[in-house]
């Protein structure tokens, strides 16, 4: 009996002190006092990087003019401390710019633009207040313009651009790494890109956009009897599975998240209002639409006029045409996939993001079935 009580005793108290040896063991080696991995993963992110330096400069120029302004134009110590982190080169100096030397990233303050020969290399960190435009052939490596950015045809970029208005890439440009914009972001036809942020997106030249949205009319009805009583469609939690292929007829609308274990059409005018999945291919026709989220295993093609509102993600090709629209500028989206081609005439509100390569292409005229 007193044999029994200790074991039971024993196994008592190792099960009430196992839980507590990896907090004796973190007490005793200290670990919470190492920085946390994942700081190095956001400082290899291109877009991490240039927001925080465009924000940080940004934030200091600020302080030294607000100081000069409240000390009547006398010197002020801001100025100083400035150049402990920055080269800077105020709109007055008569000292030129070195674009590609110097330990310091390059902090150039002008009331003017400032203008970047064709084919030459821009390879220092550097910040311009004021508007930037460069000719064609150069190449830019880390660059934040505090104004608009204009690209020539066929500008390298390598790991960041941004720009706190509006960013016009012209024809061949190679836009490797993060290009962003505060307002508009315009790349034209033959432009390669990574990853694209904007308020809008624009694709293509001024030439070839439509005039207006492409109209669409949507019947309020539900999906044909036969889908619902065929035994195809099954519950799935909030969203409907469907075991096979699925085309939403013309006009028609249909409520609600789908699956679907093949591929997905929206026919002409036909709308989803809910997120959908497939793990075949997701095609949207003129005038369709979804009211929510998009996901596809092998590709997504969105048509003449069509629109999604919500994500477009695709572990295969995203394909956008003339007319057709990503997001909305009241509600920004993000469209990511393998390998996107953005055909002039389409946009997007939002983010960009191609894992592999990403391309903008002229607009190709086909005859598209209903």
């Amino acid at each position: 009996m007193t044999l029994g009580l200790i074991i039971l005793t024993a196994v008592t108290l190792i099960v009430l002190v196992l839980p507590a040896l990896p907090a004796f063991a973190e007490w005793r080696t200290g670990n919470d006092k190492q920085p946390l991995t994942i700081a190095e993963t956001y400082a290899d992110d291109h877009h991490v990087v240039a927001k925080a330096f465009g924000a940080e400069v940004a934030s200091q120029l600020q302080a030294v003019v607000s100081k000069f302004l409240a000390s009547g134009g006398q010197p002020v110590s801001g100025h100083s401390e400035l150049k402990k982190h920055y080269d800077v080169i105020g709109p007055h100096a008569s000292t030129t710019p070195d674009f590609q030397n110097g330990v310091l990233p390059l902090v150039l303050v002008r009331n003017t633009l400032t203008q970047w020969p064709a084919g030459a290399e821009l390879t220092r960190q550097t910040y311009i207040s004021g508007a930037f435009e460069c000719g064609s052939g150069a190449y830019i490596e880390r660059l934040f313009v505090d104004g608009d950015a204009y690209l020539g045809d066929e500008t390298v970029t390598d790991s960041w651009l941004h720009a706190r208005r509006d960013v016009r890439a012209m024809a061949g440009c190679e836009l490797n790494g993060s290009i962003a914009a505060g307002r508009m972001l315009q790349v034209w036809p033959a432009c390669q890109f990574e990853r694209l942020e904007g308020g809008e997106i624009r694709f293509g030249d001024e030439w070839h956009w439509p005039e207006g949205p492409v109209s669409s009319r949507h019947a309020p009805l539900d999906l044909p009897p036969l889908f619902r009583l065929n035994g195809r469609a099954l519950r799935q939690g909030g969203a409907h599975q469907v075991d096979g292929n699925l085309t939403i007829p013309p006009a028609h609308v249909w409520s609600g998240d789908l699956i679907v274990l093949g591929n997905l059409r929206l026919a002409r005018n036909a709308r989803i209002e809910g997120s959908i999945k497939a793990e075949g291919t997701i095609t949207l026709e003129q005038g369709a639409s979804v009211v929510g989220h998009v996901f596809s295993n092998d590709g997504i093609e969105v048509r003449v006029g069509a629109r999604i509102t919500g994500t477009a993600a695709t572990g295969g090709t995203l394909r956008v045409r003339w007319g057709a629209e990503i997001g909305s500028h009241k509600i920004p989206s993000t469209a990511t996939g393998a390998e996107i081609l953005m055909e002039q005439g389409s946009r997007v509100f939002g983010v960009v993001m191609a894992v592999e390569a990403g391309r903008v292409t002229l607009r190709t005229v086909a005859r598209i079935a209903a």
